[in-house]
């Protein structure tokens, strides 16, 4: 039996069996029990009523099967590492929702939706025909990404002038479906591991001074990652401590003579540009005769003192040098001195 029906058209027929075949380009309704091999090519709706098996699925005999050609779609689904497949869904109509079937619930930790790999949302109203491979629709439930934050009631609008000053500042992060794979925080002088996405406390005691950013990232057993950042500017008020001159004579000679042994030394409590000055007093004040720069290092510093400032030799007499950071000075006193050797 063959039976033809135009677009809206609405065909019936009581049984298909026989090696009988039906096209149809409207809606047609297929009652009572199936006994043999046939084929409906398909473009419309096809409405399947009465005890026969379900066509097209491949169960039992398949000469016995009724193939429906033209809107058979398989659904196959796809899930991130750790979680359970759903089984694949067979869809007898060009949509979910006219199939009569529903999509499997999209697993937690997931993004929320089902998707083509082209990221086309697939919900039950979606035609599925554009979409269908040979009659398959793979649609996957991609990973939620990873997410990370900062704690704190630090502001990065304020310049803090130590490290205790900084109120404490803490990073946590969630992952998605896959496990944890990697938590680290880096950047100004903060190097820290995590052991788990959850986080904790970021250790600020290696903060460098001035304005940096702290940038932690967290990173899933699947690759996906995230990150936060977080600047903060410390300002610290800088100090030099213990000033001193080792042999604060400086002895200078034309022949046979070593290098002046003079050492200036002092603590700074943090690496700075430091300003050498050196003053003679002239007229009841002191000036400035010559000027040198150097980088002070946190902690104990040693510098020469010569008798060549500016490439020449400084005329005998006493004068004072001070270390100066900024408008902080601290000074002093040297004598320099011809020998006459």
């Amino acid at each position: 039996m063959t039976a033809t029906g135009g677009k809206g058209g609405y065909g019936r027929g009581a049984g298909v069996g026989g090696g009988s075949s039906l096209v149809n380009g409207g809606t047609i309704v297929v009652a009572g029990t199936r006994d043999g091999a046939g084929s409906l090519a398909n473009s419309g709706v096809v409405e399947l009523t009465g005890s026969g098996a379900l066509p097209g699925n491949g169960v039992g005999n398949a000469s016995e099967d009724l193939q429906i050609t033209g809107n058979i779609f398989e659904l196959e689904f796809t899930v991130p590492q750790g979680v359970s497949v759903p089984a694949s869904v067979w869809v007898y109509a060009p949509t979910v929702l006219a199939g009569g079937e529903s999509l499997p619930a999209v697993p937690a930790g997931t993004a929320g939706s089902w998707q083509t790999g082209s990221g086309i949302v697939v919900g039950a109203g979606t035609a599925l025909a554009p979409l269908a491979s040979s009659g398959v629709v793979a649609l996957s439930a991609a990973e939620t990404p990873p997410a990370v934050s900062f704690t704190t009631a630090a502001s990065q609008a304020i310049a803090y002038s130590s490290i205790g000053a900084i109120p404490a500042v803490s990073v946590s992060g969630t992952v998605g479906i896959s496990w944890f794979g990697s938590f680290v925080c880096t950047g100004d002088g903060i190097s820290q591991t995590f052991t788990s996405a959850g986080g904790g406390t970021v250790d600020l005691p290696g903060l460098h001074a001035g304005t940096g950013t702290v940038t932690c990232t967290l990173t899933s057993a699947s690759w996906l990652h995230a990150s936060a950042a977080l600047r903060l500017t410390l300002t610290p008020v800088f100090r030099i401590t213990g000033l001193r001159l080792i042999h604060p004579t400086v002895v200078w000679c034309a022949k046979r003579c070593g290098y002046p042994d003079t050492l200036l030394v002092f603590r700074s409590c943090a690496k700075a540009r430091i300003r050498l000055l050196l003053h003679e007093h002239t007229r009841r004040e002191w000036r400035t005769v010559a000027t040198a720069f150097t980088t002070g290092h946190k902690g104990l510093d040693r510098r020469r003192v010569a008798g060549r400032w500016h490439r020449h030799l400084v005329p005998s007499g006493s004068y004072q040098l001070w270390v100066q950071v900024n408008t902080h000075r601290h000074g002093r006193t040297v004598r320099l001195q011809r020998s006459t050797k």
